[in-house]
């Protein structure tokens, strides 16, 4: 192995403490980020929990991610039952109601969300 001069050591530090300074900025603008997210997260959370109305959250896969408490006073199902039944929304809607919430749950998935941003 070719041994490297006191000029090529000092700059090989230097290029690596650079790379140290910019991944310790990285990580504390992270870290700032993620706290501003739960924060925010929070503040959505007090709202939906105490809202009268039912208020649900569905992921891209339309699954339920959140749903207010009041889902039980609403539907007489908890929330962890919404989370764990993939179709139990569907169930408990009308029959006649049910092509139409479909449809707009089909446009939902179908929607070009990136257009929106």
């Amino acid at each position: 192995m070719k041994e490297r001069s006191k000029k090529e050591l000092a700059q090989e530090v230097m290029r690596l403490q650079k790379a140290l300074n910019e991944l310790e900025a990285s990580e504390s603008d992270f870290v700032q980020r993620e706290a501003s997210s739960r924060k925010v997260a929070e503040r959505y959370h007090i709202v939906a929990d105490h809202a009268s109305d039912w208020e649900f959250w569905l992921g891209p896969d339309a699954h339920f991610v959140y749903s207010s408490p009041s889902c039980e006073r609403i539907t007489g199902y908890s929330a962890a039952e919404f989370e764990v039944d993939a179709i139990l929304f569907y169930r408990i809607i009308h029959p006649e109601d049910l092509s139409h919430v479909a449809g707009h749950m089909n446009r939902r998935k179908n929607m070009n969300w990136d257009r929106l941003r």
